[in-house]
Formats: C-alpha cells, sequence, structure tokens
C-alpha cells in the first residue's frame, strides 16, 4: 500500500463526513468532526509495516459509489515525500497535504506528520482544519511491536474553524 492510498484510510468512517456536513448545530457538527480526525487511526493498531515509496505524479483515484464521493491524491515531491488528497462530496470537500517527517531513536521510531487535514462544508462554507498526531513505534528492534499516538504540543488534536464570506457586487 502507498501513501496515497493509505490517505484515503482516513475516510473509512465517512458516514462521519456526511453527518458533520448535515448537523445542525456547531457543536454536533464538531463532535462528527472530533470522531472523524480520531478514526483515522483505528486501522494502525496492528500495520506497522513501512509503505512503499511512491513515485513523483503516482495518482490514486477512486469513486466511491456507496459513499457518495470521489477521491483524488498523488504525490506531488519525492525528496522529501509529499502526498496531496482531495475528496468530494456533494455537500463537502476534505483535503489533506502530508508531509512524512520520522526520527529514529534506537528502540524506536518516531512519525511526525507535518501539513493539515481540512473539511468544508459546501452548503454554509465553514472550513474547519487540525493537525494529525504524532505517533511513535516502540520495541523496533527487540520484543513486541506497539504504537501509541500522541498530539504536539498539546494533549488534543488542535482545530481551526474559518468562516467564508461571500458578497455580491
Amino acid at each position: 500500500v502507498v501513501p496515497s492510498q493509505r490517505l484515503v484510510e482516513d475516510l473509512e468512517y465517512y458516514e462521519l463526513a456526511h453527518k458533520a456536513a448535515a448537523a445542525s448545530s456547531v457543536s454536533k457538527r464538531l463532535a462528527m468532526l472530533a470522531a472523524l480526525a480520531s478514526s483515522c487511526w483505528v486501522t494502525t493498531l496492528t500495520r506497522y509495516g513501512k509503505p512503499f515509496n511512491p513515485l513523483l505524479g503516482e495518482t490514486y483515484e477512486m469513486v466511491h459509489q456507496e459513499g457518495g464521493f470521489c477521491v483524488v491524491s498523488e504525490q506531488v515531491s519525492h525528496h522529501p515525500p509529499i502526498t496531496a488528497l482531495h475528496v468530494e462530496s456533494d455537500r463537502w470537500v476534505f483535503w489533506e497535504e502530508y508531509k512524512l517527517d520520522i526520527k529514529f531513536r534506537g528502540q524506536w521510531v518516531k512519525v511526525l506528520p507535518t501539513g493539515l487535514v481540512h473539511f468544508m462544508t459546501k452548503d454554509d462554507g465553514y472550513h474547519y482544519s487540525w493537525n494529525k498526531p504524532h505517533s511513535t513505534i516502540h520495541n523496533v528492534l527487540f520484543g513486541t511491536l506497539w504504537a501509541d499516538h500522541v498530539s504536539f504540543p498539546t494533549s488534543f488534536i488542535s482545530l481551526h474553524i474559518y468562516k467564508t464570506f461571500t458578497t455580491k457586487l
């Protein structure tokens, strides 16, 4: 699996994106987006393998008929590896730019994703963005592999909210 495909796993629970776009209040929308932001780490519980290094310009496209959205992702830089993802539904748009920094310290590997994840509703134009937490994979050389995910610099995922206003001239 290449990083452009792994980024699509962020929408494994795409129903949360639909519920967030249809939410009647800001608090319900934030709850759905917080669940969506944390749900992408479910797939990391037992998979610690390094993904294949994709070629520059390699793309992944998918039309999810059941979910009602289309996905396009592309490897936009090879060194350092940077992947861009764009997902669009009839009620929302989801995109992210993903650059991965890795620190190896003997018995553990720290994975530091940089870039933001964005979610925007088409109905009211609200734009939400958040950072992905850092991950540490322990016992790389000896013992049983396990991972923990820690947000930095605080203990929660930082969330930014923007409102887009349009004016008629």
